[in-house]
């Protein structure tokens, strides 16, 4: 303790106290998301504690370059530079994790790619409001004024202590972290905040590259395609929302009237209770509902998987993508490059986000939607990709569909909402009414086919809209999502199994990543890939353990 305690002492001597506890404060940020990954099990109080230890260690670490650049003017600006830029990235790290539970890793890597400017425009009021609410939050100064009397004693206490303390720290963060990489293969280089960020840019360019060149047609051949072959004739409508919550529809509960055209057919569909998404965000999902990428698969990106569509083609199917999202985003985008395979394009809303068109209303896809019904194929599939709840909420839905207000949400009794909250909230709600009116006009299409037809409907993720305190925006608590199938009198008849084979099914556990198997089992397509175990219509379904972002699910 005496040798560590002289070590300190000398990055002390290096770097002083008021940088130390600079590098010590922003080492806390950098590693905030850490222990609290579920592979990391701990108490809130372990975590803190780790948080403290490791932060701790890390400014030990950069306190002596750092330190020795500031002592030397011609250095200084670049461990100015140094510092600013570690202290963006940690600032951006804790941030996220406290909003979106998840700091600087792939995930966030891939969702800025394939995030469109006006995608990131819409999220900046939701982020300005979790901001408010952060620092109208009580434990927010509680924090604060903690770290301000640790900072505020540490400066004012003789050396020899302030040295002791910190090397206690430190060697507190030495054992910690070393017993992480004894205990944990995963998650030691993410200590160092600038390698994992390196490191996931890397990989998020090499995904990026990956559908360009599959946009070019530089497409792999379907695995065992051989195996692939379909029994009967069906239209199949896949529907999938964006951040729709199931607690917020009333055919799930919800206490306002959000969803009354469904409830008023509840009889007439197979409302599925615990449907889950396989990630927090769009992306996320959308390469594992398009491809046979499952919510558990942690290797290769998801062209490395068969895609959905092309499974569908070879089976005989004509496809159709119909979309009122951007085509491509930043760079590109998993759900544009992978609809790109289907037979029948149409992005209704826009190719970009600086296209006049982008704030279509959803209904904007119906007319593609009907020439699909009409079209003369006995078999087809038509993905239909909705803006449905998507930031900004009162943009969704028409003037006519504004039918709540901030008074019918604070009557809800959340003590955290006001005026502005709640007419946020609103909105919100009234996204997911102008969605029911949608959904509701498509079961009336499939209702008069004469031919056989099924809608499957789903959202890609929830979203948190002031649910459980002065926050907005998304996390793995969010990813509960509507689940809805409707089957005409046409299929009925020719698939008399499947009602009870759907009615048995809904209150199985569902991620969305399986959906693939579903629509195989209700369209009867057979494919070596299928697995009956993930499928919830199948007898050998067997529960087992959900996965979101790649984690454990609970």
């Amino acid at each position: 303790m005496r040798r560590l305690r002289h070590i300190i002492g000398g990055v002390a001597g290096c770097c002083g106290r008021r940088l130390w506890l600079l590098l010590w404060a922003l080492g806390m940020l950098s590693v905030a998301d850490i222990p609290g990954s579920p592979i990391f099990v701990l108490s809130r109080a372990e975590q803190w504690g780790y948080i403290v230890a490791a932060g701790a260690l890390k400014a030990s670490v950069l306190g002596v370059p750092l330190g020795l650049m500031m002592r030397r003017r011609p250095w200084r600006p670049a461990a100015v530079a140094v510092i600013a830029v570690y202290g963006l990235l940690a600032v951006v790290n804790a941030l996220c994790y406290r909003f979106y539970e998840f700091g600087i890793t792939r995930k966030l890597l891939m969702i800025l790619s394939q995030t469109t400017s006006r995608e990131a425009s819409e999220f900046v009021p939701a982020l300005l409001a979790n901001l408010r609410g952060l620092l109208s939050a009580p434990s927010t100064y509680v924090v604060a004024a903690s770290a301000l009397a640790v900072c505020v004693a540490m400066l004012r206490m003789p050396r020899r202590a302030a040295v002791a303390v910190a090397a206690a720290l430190t060697l507190a963060g030495g054992v910690s972290f070393a017993a992480f990489s004894m205990s944990y293969i995963a998650g030691r280089t993410a200590h160092s905040l600038v390698v994992r960020t390196a490191k996931y840019i890397v990989e998020a360019r090499r995904e990026q590259q990956r559908y360009a060149q599959m946009q070019q047609g530089h497409v792999a051949p379907l695995p065992r395609a051989g195996s692939i072959a379909a029994e009967g004739d069906v239209a199949v409508v896949v529907v999938i929302g964006e951040s729709a919550s199931r607690d917020h529809l009333s055919l799930y509960g919800y206490a306002l009237p959000t969803s009354p055209r469904l409830d008023a057919m509840r009889d007439s569909l197979y409302v599925f209770t615990d449907a889950i998404g396989s990630s927090s965000c769009t992306a996320g999902n959308m390469e594992r509902i398009l491809t046979f990428k499952e919510d558990d698969a942690t290797e290769g990106d998801a062209l490395s998987y068969p895609g959905v569509i092309d499974v569908f083609k070879a089976a005989g199917y004509r496809t159709w993508w119909l979309s009122n999202q951007e085509r491509v985003g930043m760079f590109s985008n998993i759900s544009g490059v992978l609809a790109e395979r289907a037979d029948e394009v149409r992005f209704v809303g826009a190719d970009n986000s600086e296209d006049a068109l982008a704030l279509r209303y959803d209904d904007a896809l119906l007319p593609d939607f009907a020439a699909a019904m009409d079209a003369g194929d006995a078999r087809r599939l038509v993905f239909m990709h909705l803006m449905g709840s998507h930031t900004h909420y009162d943009a969704r839905y028409p003037g006519d569909f504004a039918r709540f207000g901030a008074a019918d949400e604070m009557r809800l009794g959340l003590p955290w909402l006001d005026g502005r909250t709640g007419a946020i909230r609103a909105a919100y709600d009234n996204s997911i009414l102008y969605t029911d009116h949608l959904l509701a006009g498509i079961v009336g299409r499939l209702a008069r086919e004469p031919r056989p037809a099924v809608m499957v409907y789903f959202s890609d993720h929830g979203e948190n809209v002031y649910d459980e305190g002065p926050y907005t925006g998304r996390g793995r608590a969010y990813v509960r999502v509507p689940f809805v199938v409707y089957a005409n009198a046409a299929y009925r008849r020719s698939r008399p199994d499947m009602a009870g084979r759907l009615a048995a099914a809904v209150g199985r556990p569902l991620s969305t990543a399986n959906v693939v198997y579903m629509l195989m089992t209700l369209t009867g397509t057979r494919y070596a890939m299928y697995d009956g175990a993930d499928d919830p219509l199948s007898d050998d379904f067997t529960p087992r353990p959900r996965m979101v972002d790649e984690q454990p699910w609970d």
